[in-house]
């Protein structure tokens, strides 16, 4: 038994594979600091918009789901700009391409910047598991809301007028998986 162990950790240390699991972020956790890049190859580090409030919305140009979002994502972007909010999509997973989401980009003339996490990383931390969901965090790097992205104005709403906010987690169900 301990053979068979000590075997797997060996394995899975030569392939690179963490032997301990990654726990995906609880509302009111800080979050740890990551970098993305966007299309142009521009690194965009959440640690780089300490103060202002993060929205992430895992997106996929190959998800009629997401698409179905995208002008609203852009809307919400618009809208809140001035109070020192920051929207990206997040393209998640192998199947994302930059050719790809710039295509569906220049088509749908959306402005929000689209971070491209390839290799599903950040899904992982946040628990993302179908595109469009959302994950705002506070100005401090804490999540203070999970979920569809009907609910999150009122999020963003209630942290810009420093209110509590209401309703932090919401189970996703209707979506595309998110492909790791």
């Amino acid at each position: 038994m301990l053979r068979s162990g000590i075997l797997l950790l060996w394995i899975f240390t030569a392939l690179g594979i963490s032997a301990r699991p990654i726990l995906a972020a609880d509302i009111g956790s800080v979050i740890e600091d990551f970098s993305l890049s966007d299309l142009t190859g521009e690194n965009h580090s959440l640690r780089s918009y300490s103060g202002k409030i993060v929205v992430l919305v895992f997106w996929s140009y190959k998800c009629p789901y997401s698409n179905a979002y995208t002008h609203q994502i852009d809307e919400l972007q618009n809208k809140h700009a001035k109070n020192g909010v920051v929207v990206f999509g997040i393209a998640s997973g192998t199947s994302e391409t930059a050719a790809g989401i710039k295509a569906n980009k220049d088509s749908m003339k959306f402005r929000f910047p689209v971070l491209l996490d390839t290799e599903g990383k950040l899904a992982s931390i946040l628990n993302a598991t179908r595109t469009p969901s959302v994950f705002i965090i506070d100005g401090t790097g804490v999540l203070r809301y999970k979920g569809d992205f009907d609910h999150a104005e009122n999020t963003i709403d209630a942290l810009c007028a420093g209110r509590p906010v209401e309703v932090s987690a919401i189970e996703v169900t209707k979506g595309c998986r998110i492909q790791r």
